[in-house]
């Protein structure tokens, strides 16, 4: 089952990762919400094909929010950095700072550490230093690459809320998320293709791209741009239809009008 396992690790590792980069973008720092129990994992699932990760918080995550997400999951990527893992006794590891734990799991002594770009001896030397805030630490007894690197790429695709203030998010990595980005950029020069059609070709062809829109999967970041160029397609056509309903108007108003005034000429209005 080693090819299985290759294929869940990228998506394993970066669910710690993004653990850790919305803890950064959400929080902003202030460690206090943490005590309010926002921003706490509530689940996750990790598969082959994509890997979803369960978390507390009071709303939608905005655009902005999503697109720094991704970037700093994608920035560990490109650091390439080196991927820890170690049995570390249970009352060492807990007092490590910076450390992400599941609320409500019971852990086993000695319990596996995996840590993202540090090493976790250095970890347990000086638990309590600050700096370990700016690094994914958890516990974990799953399958994970050695590098981030090794993960080549990640998008994230969905976010939703599945229950009052649980929020759902899903991610890609690898092939996945390669071909999702290859599939937006193909869909996007389609879509600007389209709007060099004629007013009345683009009124036709709106309606296909509109469907083929709403069964893409790419990234949530890169549908919202092909989003605003779709809605900019849209005011187009919807002041087309203006003027064209306003010149036809314009027509009957004139033919009434010239109806009129043959009928009062042939004495046939009072």
């Amino acid at each position: 089952d080693y090819n299985r396992r290759s294929f869940i690790a990228p998506n394993h590792t970066m669910t710690h990762v993004l653990n850790y980069a919305l803890k950064t973008v959400l929080l902003e720092g202030n460690s206090n919400q943490l005590n309010q129990g926002l921003c706490e994992q509530r689940g996750s699932l990790v598969d082959s094909e994509k890997l979803r990760f369960d978390f507390s918080w009071n709303g939608p995550l905005s655009n902005s929010q999503i697109l720094r997400v991704e970037e700093i999951v994608n920035d560990i990527i490109n650091q390439k950095s080196p991927v820890f893992s170690q049995l570390v006794p249970l009352n060492d590891a807990t007092k490590i700072n910076g450390l992400r734990q599941v609320f409500g799991e019971k852990y086993p002594d000695p319990v596996r550490v995996i840590s993202v770009g540090k090493d976790i001896n250095e970890l347990i030397l000086d638990p309590s230093n600050d700096n370990w805030n700016n690094y994914s630490i958890e516990f974990c007894g799953g399958t994970h690459l050695s590098n981030t690197k090794d993960a080549e790429l990640f998008i994230l695709i969905e976010e939703s809320g599945i229950a009052k203030g649980i929020r759902r998010i899903t991610g890609l990595t690898r092939k996945k998320a390669l071909d999702a980005k290859f599939k937006f950029q193909e869909f996007l020069k389609k879509v600007n293709d389209a709007s060099l059609l004629s007013n009345a070709e683009l009124s036709v062809a709106i309606k296909s791209i509109k469907i083929e829109f709403d069964q893409l999967v790419v990234s949530l970041v890169d549908k919202e741009e092909i989003r605003k160029v779709i809605n900019n397609l849209y005011v187009r056509i919807k002041d087309w239809y203006k003027v064209n309903l306003a010149y036809k108007i314009s027509n009957i108003i004139n033919e009434v009008e010239n109806i009129a005034l043959k009928a009062k000429d042939d004495n046939k209005v009072p």
